[in-house]
């Protein structure tokens, strides 16, 4: 599957290519990162379960992403459903495991003071963090405001189409009295 979302890179585990087909059915999205299928509609195309749908994923492909590198050991995030993909779009740093939380916990601890300090006696390192941490609220906020309008929008769009079907028909009765 080529990852023209650019955020996710699939490993197969397998060569059944209908297995391969449910995940690249499965993970395939449009121009703006929204999947493309419902779970739902793959589902029934090939009459299984949206969980089996999910099972046949997750036991035939590994899903990480090509964005999210592990601060520490430098090992690539792996998702493990649309859910986790979505919820981690914005997500500003990465660390895989408690192991790696306490590496960079503890290096930080070893900092010296006077590494830290700046001309008025803060650390920057924290400003940073801290500067990181506000953009990435507001870049995952941005990213939910997003989903939710383009939902909104294609809502309305149906509607206006039903009205127009249902208008058109009516005038076409009206128009034949």
């Amino acid at each position: 599957m080529e990852s023209s979302e650019k955020m996710i890179d699939v490993e197969y585990k397998t060569d059944d290519p209908e297995r391969r087909e449910i995940v690249d059915r499965y993970l395939a999205m449009d121009d703006r990162g929204r999947f493309i299928e419902k779970v739902s509609e793959i589902a029934s195309d090939y009459e299984i379960t949206w969980k089996q749908v999910l099972s046949v994923v997750r036991s035939s492909s590994t899903i990480r992403s090509t964005v999210h590198w592990c601060e520490v050991c430098g090992s690539r995030k792996e998702f493990n459903s649309r859910k986790d993909i979505r919820e981690n779009r914005a997500m500003d740093t990465y660390l895989c495991s408690k192991d790696c939380r306490d590496k960079k916990r503890k290096r930080e601890e070893e900092c010296s003071k006077a590494d830290q300090e700046s001309l008025y006696g803060v650390s920057e390192a924290p400003k940073e963090q801290l500067l990181r941490k506000r953009v990435g609220r507001v870049t995952e906020a941005l990213s939910g405001v997003t989903e939710k309008l383009s939902t909104i929008s294609s809502e309305l769009q149906g509607i206006k189409s039903y009205l127009k079907r249902e208008h058109g028909a009516g005038g076409k009765i009206e128009e034949a009295r």
